[in-house]
Order: C-alpha cells, then structure tokens, then sequence
C-alpha cells in the first residue's frame, strides 16, 4: 500500500544489538529506511554502538535524573531543529532521557512509545516481590514495601515516578501481548492509547527444521537469574538417561556459575556453550535442533526468542509468565509449563525427546502459526496506522 513518507525519529538507550528488544528495533528501522521512510537515531554514547547505513546518527551524554537535565532537553531541540521528524517513536529511554526531557518531547512532537518490558512501569524496576513471584498490583504505595529507605533508593524511586509521569503526554503507545496492554491498564495507562503490535514479524525466507530428527536442545538468551537457565540445567538432570544434547545461545553475569554446574554433573559433552551468536548464526541452530526451552522467570513483554523458534518450524517449551501465552498454543506448537515447575519442566522436555512424531506435528504447527498471524505486511501496516494516530492526535 502507497503510503506517505515520513521523518521519524527513533530514541532508545543502546545504539547495538544487546537483546531481543534491540534486535526487534534495528530490523524495524532498517525496513522502514527500505521503505523509503527518512530515519534518524537518538541514543547515549557507547564505544559498543553499531551505527547503521542510511540512518541519520545522534548520540549525547546520558541524564536519567534531575542534574542537566535542562541542558540535556537543549541538545534534542537542535536534533529535532534538524532532522524536522514527524513523529518521535521512544523506546527504553529512562536509562539516559531526563524525565523533563521526555515531557518536552511528547509535549513538543506527535510520539508512540514501545514498551519492551514491564519493568519500567515499577518503581523498583523489576516487577519482582520479595518472594520471587511476579507482582500483580498498580504502582503506589504498596511499592514502598520493596524499597529500601536507603537514599540512593529512594533517588531511583523518585526518577522512576517521574519517568513514568512524564508517560502520560505520549500520544500511543504499542504492548507486545495482552498480558503487557492488561498490566499497563491496571497502571493507569488509558485504553485508547494502547495499541497491539507484537515487536517481531515472521521471515519466511528462514530454513525449515526438520525437529524430528534432531537430538539438539537449545535455550537462547542472557544467561541471567531471571532467564530461567538453572531450572533448565535442574531439569535436564534427571534426564541422564535419554541422549539429548543443550545449545546454549548467550553471554551474561552467570557464566562462570553455568561452567561450574557442567563440571560438576558431567555435563562436558552433553552441554555447548556458544557465547552471543549474530542473528544468522542463531537462525542455523534454530533450523538444526529438536525444540526451544523457554524457560524465564521474569514476565516478558513477548519472548521473541521463542517467536523466531516457532518461525524455523521447532516446538517451544515454555513457563507460563508474562506474554508467553500470545503465541504458545499448549498441546499445538509446544507445551506450557506453570512458572517455576522444574519438576513438569523435566516432563515437557521427556516428552518431546521421546516423541519426534510430536515434535514434528508440533513445528508445523508452529511455522504456520507464525507465518498466518505475524506477517512483515501486516505488522508495517499496522505501526503506520499507530503513527498516522498519532499525528491526527496532536491536530
């Protein structure tokens, strides 16, 4: 469809590809910059910046508080006085945004927010209770039983509240999955703002798995507490008497303590540690394996990792947290499992390793799944709808 060209101004807070969020921005950007549409980029400065061809470039110096933030908000009015966006699309901002230079931008410019996490809509940036179980409640004073009275606590409390104030002048803003645009609701984001639009969209140029034959494993991602990677490395425990093999796709602070569980159940053979892998590499483990295990703690937005699994044709198992649920049917394209079972986490991965017809009838179901509800057409069709929104809204 023919559709005006537009000047958009992207703002995120890392300028290279450090998870699914940024893996997600950088294909969107690259395929409106194809599409014709003018682009430019606002991020803080990082010697680990990857600038892409075609893209107008900017980095400035982070301010997340209150101390030049004034100046800071200066340094974006000569960007926005030359690049003459239509439209302001923020990302994850808050690491490097003031909160006052984020009111200005949305009071200033048409603007759509993307909310990768549900983090940032918590004071405490976690979502977490002290528990370990996914809080539930709207941001108030309920929050103060997670936070520290230490100073520097109270300083990021402030900040967060300010951050999330200054949310309220954006025009639209886009949720990955239902459980996201539901916990945003119960936080007092309006339901008119709130637009559906998943941060992936099927590549069907992407080799086909065959996961019936394979006796490969794969978990893909940080290699964080939250990742849910010692549940899996539990699980896979009592399975010492079937032949599988793990893939582990990722980089993070865990990596020492994952060497040392291998060591320690003699795993040195049955376990491969690949190290951050680019997106093409990825994709080869994705064609090559039996089945995904998803296994995070933490409520993600979307879990694209498990997205672009089901894309290569491969079943997933997953825990039931966060947005998982948009696109992981139980029983058709692979198996739920309730948040933190490490016990029924090791029965999925039983039951597809001695299954492979399942696992086959699974895949297919999960590609086609794919491909029929996240198309690239549908997904650029329905974010220029969501900037078009916003431009008639600040008419």
């Amino acid at each position: 469809m023919n559709r005006k060209q537009l000047r958009i101004l992207f703002c995120h807070w890392r300028g290279w590809p450090f998870g699914g969020g940024e893996i997600y921005l950088f294909k969107l950007i690259r395929a409106l910059r194809d599409d014709g549409h003018r682009i430019s980029f606002l991020t803080q400065k990082d010697p680990l910046n990857e600038k892409i061809a075609g893209i107008s470039w900017h980095e400035i110096a982070p301010a997340p508080g209150w101390r030049n933030a004034k100046t800071q908000w200066k340094t974006i009015r000569s960007i926005l006085a030359q690049e003459t966006p239509d439209v302001v699309h923020l990302h994850e901002t808050n690491a490097f945004l003031a909160p006052y230079a984020v009111n200005q931008l949305c009071r200033w410019m048409p603007s759509v927010l993307t909310l990768h996490f549900a983090g940032v809509v918590c004071l405490n940036g976690t979502r977490y209770l002290h528990d370990g179980s996914i809080c539930q409640h709207k941001v108030g004073f309920q929050c103060m039983r997670c936070l520290s009275i230490h100073p520097r606590r109270i300083r990021k409390m402030l900040l967060q509240w300010l951050w999330l104030n200054s949310l309220k002048h954006v025009r639209c803003v886009t949720v990955g999955s239902g459980w996201l645009k539901g916990f945003c609701m119960r936080n007092g984001f309006s339901p008119d703002r709130l637009y559906d639009l998943a941060p992936y969209w099927h590549e069907p140029g992407r080799g086909m798995a065959r996961p019936e034959k394979s006796r490969e494993i794969l978990f893909v991602g940080r290699l964080r507490e939250d990742k849910g990677l010692f549940h899996l490395l539990h699980a896979l425990a009592w399975l010492k008497d079937l032949d599988w093999h793990l893939i582990i796709v990722g980089e993070g602070e865990q990596k020492d303590r994952v060497y040392d569980y291998i060591k320690e159940m003699g795993f040195r053979d049955r376990i491969s540690l690949t190290g951050t892998a680019p997106q093409e590499k990825v994709g080869t483990y994705y064609v090559r394996g039996a089945f995904l295990v998803f296994p995070s703690l933490f409520p993600e937005t979307f879990g694209i990792a498990g997205a672009e699994a089901m894309s290569a044709g491969l079943p997933v198992i997953a825990y039931n947290a966060g947005g998982i649920s948009d696109w992981l049917v139980h029983g058709r394209n692979g198996l739920m499992v309730h948040r933190g079972d490490v016990q029924g986490l090791s029965q999925a991965i039983r039951q597809l390793l001695e299954d492979p017809k399942l696992r086959r009838e699974m895949g297919q179901a999960a590609r086609q799944d794919m491909s029929v509800r996240y198309s690239r057409g549908s997904h650029m069709e329905n974010l220029y709808q969501i900037y078009e929104k916003a431009l008639l809204t600040d008419t």
